[in-house]
């Protein structure tokens, strides 16, 4: 089993597609870090939980088409060619599908590293300040619940048609500039709920509704995984 699944996330990272996506994430990381952040968001410090969350939230488009471009690698007609190969594993459908996903999870996973070790080098080298629970809460508030919420829609959208995981990665580049109160990244909320505290550099901290917010977006994007499992398997039941 782990042969199979070093073996499709092999075919993940091994190609000029996700090195491209890799240094446009990792010089888009520093830009912002480097450019915005270390001003620090809604009169709060750099390092502050709400500026790392802007500053994750602001990556996370590049890490969701990241995302999208391992989910379209299932769909390829040349991933149909290797299906009849890989299907004589002594291994059932669903612990192969389960196998695909773990391994774009992972792939995802190391990507959105990139952007977590820039900011780590950049608080080092410029404030001697390592990792804070702060920091690993925003991570947890931005990265999580959209990266779900897209595996789902991703994997679904490729059962119904392929071609509408390219469309999904374009919307992702362009969504938070729409004029809609869909806040995926958490942008929105990051940038402006500080200001409505009245403090200077106030602590971090997740009003229930927005919690509520993005635990439904975890629960829709397992529920569309599942979706688009059920419908792998009315497919090979036809």
């Amino acid at each position: 089993m782990f042969k199979i699944y070093y073996y499709e996330l092999r075919r993940l990272l091994v190609n000029k597609f996700f090195l491209c996506l890799l240094l446009i994430t990792a010089f888009y990381s520093y830009q912002t870090m480097s450019g915005e952040i270390i001003l620090g968001i809604a009169d709060t410090a750099p390092f502050s939980g709400w500026s790392y969350g802007v500053y994750l939230a602001k990556v996370l488009p590049l890490l969701l088409v990241s995302l999208l471009f391992f989910i379209s690698f299932l769909y390829l007609r040349k991933e149909l060619q290797v299906k009849v190969l890989t299907q004589a594993a002594p291994f059932s459908a669903s612990v192969y599908r389960l196998i695909k996903t773990s391994a774009i999870t992972s792939a995802f996973i190391l990507i959105s590293l990139v952007p977590i070790a820039i900011s780590s080098w950049f608080y080092a080298a410029y404030f001697h300040l390592g990792p804070s629970l702060e920091q690993a809460a925003a991570c947890l508030y931005t990265l999580v619940p959209a990266a779900v919420f897209t595996l789902g829609l991703g994997l679904l959208l490729g059962r119904l048609q392929p071609l509408l995981i390219y469309a999904c990665m374009a919307a992702a580049l362009v969504l938070d500039a729409l004029p809609i109160s869909f806040d995926l990244y958490g942008l929105r909320f990051l940038s402006s709920y500080p200001l409505t505290l009245k403090l200077l550099d106030p602590i971090f901290q997740i009003p229930l509704d927005q919690l509520i917010q993005r635990l439904l977006l975890i629960g829709a994007g397992l529920l569309m995984v599942l979706a688009a499992s059920h419908l792998k398997n009315s497919a090979s039941a036809q």
